[in-house]
Parts: C-alpha cells; sequence; structure tokens
C-alpha cells in the first residue's frame, strides 16, 4: 500500500504534474485575499462552507493556481511559496503585496497553523461570483 509520500514520487503522478504547467498568481487572487482579510468571523466561516460545497468546475482555476504555488506538493501553501508568487507579479503590485503578505496569510489562517491548507486557499479566493451563480 502506497504511502501519500510514495503516492506523490509515482510517475505517473510526477508526469501528470509536469503537464499541468504553472498557473500565475494574479492581481486578482491578491486583492481577493486581501478582502478576505476584512470579511468579519461570521463571512469567513460561511465562505469556507461555501469552498467546500462548490462544484470543481467553478473553481478549477483556483485549484491549478494552489497546485502551481505549493512547490513542495504537500497539501499546504507556506509563505515561503506565497510569496514566491507573489514574487512573480509584476510591477508594483509585487512589491505592495509584500509588505503586508505575513498579515494578510495570519488573517486567512483559520486554523492557526502558519500555512494555508487548501480549502482555505480557496475561500479567500472566491469571487463572488463564483459563489452566487452555484447558489442560482
Amino acid at each position: 500500500r502506497y504511502t501519500a509520500e510514495a503516492a506523490l514520487q509515482d510517475p505517473w503522478i510526477v508526469n501528470e504534474i509536469k503537464q499541468q504547467g504553472t498557473v500565475p498568481l494574479d492581481a486578482l487572487h491578491i486583492n481577493s485575499l486581501r478582502a478576505f482579510r476584512g470579511h468579519n468571523r461570521l463571512k469567513r466561516v460561511a465562505l469556507h462552507a461555501i469552498a467546500r460545497r462548490l462544484n470543481e468546475k467553478h473553481i478549477q482555476h483556483l485549484k491549478e493556481v494552489f497546485v502551481s504555488l505549493d512547490k513542495n506538493q504537500d497539501g499546504v501553501l507556506t509563505f515561503n511559496e506565497l510569496s514566491a508568487g507573489v514574487a512573480s507579479l509584476e510591477g508594483d503590485t509585487a512589491n505592495a503585496v509584500v509588505k503586508d503578505l505575513e498579515e494578510v496569510m495570519r488573517d486567512i489562517d483559520t486554523d492557526a497553523s502558519a500555512s494555508l491548507d487548501y480549502t482555505e486557499f480557496i475561500a479567500a479566493s472566491l469571487n463572488r461570483r463564483s459563489f452566487q451563480e452555484e447558489s442560482t
């Protein structure tokens, strides 16, 4: 029986990951992450519930961004992985984000694990339109 680590090293998995390529983090994702930290606790919990229930096709792009940021493929984003994604942004956006990235990440990290799991990232990155369309 495979362990999770052994499964990630399987040639088929490694090949699939290479074929997926890198999906860059963009300014819209950063704006969503910043906006999430301004929400009250109830709204954050509601967004987590919505993120868990959304249809995969509605969040496919966010999933691809998460996977491309998760360099060590452990299923969570560390500060270093997120800041590397921010560093790939062009121009003044990267400089502005880096200043408060640690605070943004701390506010999004609802379980105080010092990393963002998949659901935390999706909930914080959701575009309002995504979950409004799903509910109709």
